[in-house]
């Protein structure tokens, strides 16, 4: 299968911090074409002084790979910050939070795999 650029799915989740603002998402693969093994493949940026809030991962767990930018990565209760060509997986039942820590829009791929 090819997915061409201009068949990616983009959308935007808006954020409240002060102001208004979004994140864009991309999405490469949707849970159909994986067989059910997941639910995310996404290219995520989000804009200087925005974060994606603390959330919960039930039933699967989530891998982020820093592009551009510096990430704030609350990774349940410690706070880390991470940069281009860093990691973070969060498991199973655990918690986090991704804040733009830099001054430019920070990007990162997001993948989302269920437990089996």
């Amino acid at each position: 299968m090819i997915r061409k650029n201009v068949d990616i799915q983009k959308q935007t989740v808006p954020i409240f911090r002060g102001e208004i603002a979004e994140i864009a998402t991309y999405d490469f693969f949707n849970e159909q074409d994986v067989n059910g093994l997941g639910r995310r493949f996404t290219k995520v940026i989000i804009p200087r002084d925005n974060l994606y809030k603390a959330h919960i991962h039930e039933g699967e767990m989530e891998a982020i790979y820093i592009l551009n930018g510096q990430a704030l990565v609350l990774d349940n209760n410690e706070e880390v910050l991470l940069e281009a060509g860093d990691c973070h997986i969060c498991r199973d039942g655990e918690t986090h939070a991704i804040k733009n820590a830099g001054k430019e829009n920070l990007e990162y791929l997001s993948v989302v795999l269920f437990n089996k």
